[in-house]
């Protein structure tokens, strides 16, 4: 799966919910061209990061 900008991860979350539901056979990686985080704009050329999101049914987590 492919977007744009990740903030919270929740949007990417649910997409790959609704992959991995209907394909549940098949390994679902995700990538987005920015990260940042709410309220703050993006002010410097992007660097390439991997990070985990993950959510246990109350809170969602990106980590770092």
């Amino acid at each position: 799966m492919v977007d744009d900008v990740i903030t919270r991860g929740a949007t990417m979350l649910a997409a790959v919910s609704r992959l991995c539901g209907a394909f549940g056979d098949i390994p679902v990686c995700a990538f987005a061209f920015v990260r940042t985080t709410s309220f703050e704009p993006v002010t410097a050329n992007p660097v390439p990061e991997i990070c985990k999101i993950t959510f246990d049914g109350v809170t969602l987590r990106r980590e770092p």
